[in-house]
């Protein structure tokens, strides 16, 4: 069965449920160290909600993927396909990590 999602405007409560997007798409990229620990990720993601228009798509009411965009520029792009349980980073979970510029 296809998961549902509905799209929203982030605000500022949703910071921890971002970051949590956020911190666990990273954790799977093992080829690079762990740069920022996850309060570090929270805050850089309260500036982003401050900074850039911040969309989010939910689905079985957890924050599945998140947005970031300046205008016409995404500055960040994450998600988590396991949104319907929680996804903590294990290996083969299939979250993911954009950054994308378009000229």
């Amino acid at each position: 069965m296809a998961q549902r999602f509905s799209c929203r405007r982030a605000t500022a409560a949703d910071a921890d449920a971002i970051a949590a997007v956020f911190s666990s798409s990273f954790r799977l990229l093992t080829l690079l160290p762990m740069l920022h620990t996850a309060e570090e990720n929270r805050q850089f993601i309260e500036t982003v909600l401050k900074r850039d228009e911040v969309s989010v798509a939910e689905s079985a009411d957890r924050i599945a993927s998140f947005l970031g965009r300046d205008g016409e520029e995404i500055g960040l792009l994450c998600w988590s396909c396991g949104a319907s349980r929680p996804t903590r980073g294990r290996a083969g979970s299939t979250n993911g990590t954009a950054s994308v510029r378009y000229a």
